[in-house]
Parts: structure tokens; C-alpha cells; sequence
């Protein structure tokens, strides 16, 4: 296999957002929360005019679990099967078409996907003519959570999500490096207590030893 690597997939630096369990073992935010400061310092580093693209590692993309009861299963006589065939019915983001008014044409479209974990819980899975019916949270409960781990990404021996910094073709390193650095100097300040941003992985290093 021959690859070609260029500069333009060249990561220059690897920055890692972590947290510290406090006194009592307890870690000071959630992987949520953390996710949610790693996603914002990601946003930063894309507005640079040398960044290409910014990697994730660690990084777990929210999942919705529903976790049936199978007895409840049993006493509406209902099977996982229907749960989800009601669930992806009602989960849906469809073209409907275009309306054309002369000097400009309306898309049409279909959107009811879910956003939350209760508009899931509320889906109908069964309804009659006399008002009985049944619904999601009836037969189960519905969860709010993130995929499994495939790995662990930690820093200094603690969770953390790291974000590597990929530059342009036509960027310099040095000043790429310079830049992020500065602004996660300007993020840290807004830090909550126990959490932090190092750098694990700096090649601008190099460059500057050979120069």
C-alpha cells in the first residue's frame, strides 16, 4: 500500500480537556459537561484561518436507550419488535415535495425527529377506540446517554476528551501552534475548578529545535 502523506493531514498539536477527582474521589463535572467544554474549544480552534479540521479522541456520541421491562411486555402482550416499529414511525425527516409560487419555489418537508428522551417515552405503541392505550414509558424506561466506550482516553490517569489540531497545506506550524495556544490560555480562564487543558503532543517543537 503506497500513501501519499502530505502536510495538509500533518496534526501540529494535541490539546487534552481532563478532570481531577476532588477530595472525596468525586470528579467535578460529568463526561457531559466535559464534552460540552471540549466542543466549545473545538469551535475556537475551526475559526482559526490555518486549521484544516480538528480530531476527536474520546469523544462518545449521545445514544437514547430503551430499556424494556419484559414482564411489562408480557402483561400488554406487545414485543420489542412493536417498540421499535412505533419509535421509527414517528422518528422522521422526509422531503414533501416543492410548491411553486411563479418567482420562487417552498421546499416541503417533514420533520419529527426526536430531540429528547421524553418525546420518546411519550410515543403511542397502542391505542383502541374506547381511549386505552399504551406508550413507551409504559413498558419500559427511556435513557439519555452516551455510546459505549470502544477505548479510554485519559491524561495523567483521568478521563479526558483530546483534541488534535490538523493544519492547512499553506499554514506554519509555529504560528498555528502560537495561536492555540493562546486562545486555550483565554479558555482556561473560564475553567470550572478541577478541570484542564494541557498540551500532550506539541510538534511545533521540532520545527523550532531544527531552525
Amino acid at each position: 500500500i503506497i500513501t501519499e502523506v502530505g502536510t495538509d493531514r500533518t496534526p501540529v498539536i494535541e490539546w487534552s480537556v481532563g478532570m481531577r477527582p476532588g477530595a472525596d474521589g468525586r470528579y467535578p463535572i460529568t463526561y457531559r459537561e466535559l464534552r460540552d467544554l471540549a466542543e466549545q474549544l473545538e469551535n475556537k480552534f475551526l475559526d482559526m484561518d490555518d486549521v484544516a479540521r480538528v480530531e476527536r479522541r474520546g469523544w462518545r456520541d449521545r445514544e437514547i436507550f430503551v430499556e424494556v421491562d419484559p414482564a411489562r411486555l408480557e402483561r400488554y402482550y406487545l414485543g420489542t419488535e412493536t417498540i421499535g416499529q412505533a419509535i421509527a414511525e414517528r422518528n422522521v425527516n422526509l422531503p414533501g415535495g416543492e410548491i411553486d409560487l411563479g418567482t420562487r419555489e417552498i421546499v416541503v418537508r417533514t420533520v419529527g425527529e426526536f430531540e429528547s428522551a421524553s418525546e420518546i417515552a411519550n410515543v403511542y405503541v397502542r391505542s383502541n377506540e374506547v381511549g386505552e392505550s399504551v406508550q413507551v414509558r409504559d413498558v419500559g424506561r427511556v435513557v439519555d446517554d452516551f455510546e459505549e466506550e470502544l477505548y479510554l482516553e485519559t491524561t495523567v490517569s483521568h478521563p479526558s476528551i483530546n483534541l488534535v489540531v490538523v493544519k492547512r497545506q499553506s499554514g506554519d506550524i509555529i504560528d498555528t501552534v502560537t495561536e492555540s495556544t493562546r486562545i486555550v490560555d483565554e479558555f482556561r480562564k473560564n475553567l470550572p475548578e478541577g478541570v484542564g487543558i494541557v498540551d500532550v503532543n506539541d510538534l511545533s517543537y521540532i520545527v523550532q529545535r531544527r531552525l
